[in-house]
């Protein structure tokens, strides 16, 4: 996960394609019981986000965290809305188009037993709703 976090921070775009799919990998660690991993976990899939094209975030980052959301963990669902907040900021345009399957997927997240998953929930809810430019 190091490796991982150090090959985003440094690489170039050309390692995009390589380390991408990997998401879902760091987003399962983040459930470790390790401390250290759990860290390493979030560092690298924030890398992982941050490095990954605007364009991508429609057909490969979303799917993916939508997937970590049906993870038993807690950790991995809260990383995985922490993740969605962050896409929020970076690519509002493509998170504005996919609203009405983002909304409802993490309004069911607001209800988890985890007072952490709500917050994120809650975090990420808020996020992705100020990408809409629609004052109405």
């Amino acid at each position: 996960l190091l490796f991982l976090r150090a090959l985003c921070e440094l690489g170039s775009r050309a390692i995009e394609p390589f380390v991408v799919p990997l998401l879902a990998a760091a987003l399962d660690e983040s459930g470790s019981s390790s401390s250290s991993v759990r860290e390493a976990a979030e560092d690298a899939s924030t890398a992982i986000v941050s490095l990954a094209h605007p364009l991508a975030v429609s057909g490969v980052i979303v799917p993916v965290l939508f997937e970590a959301l049906h993870s038993p963990e807690w950790r991995v669902k809260a990383a995985s809305l922490d993740r969605l907040a962050q896409v929020a900021a970076r690519a509002p345009v493509q998170i504005s188009r996919l609203l009405p399957k983002i909304i409802p997927t993490v309004t069911d997240q607001i209800w988890d037993t985890k007072p952490q998953v709500t917050k994120s929930a809650l975090a990420a809810l808020l996020a992705v709703c100020n990408t809409n430019e629609n004052p109405d």
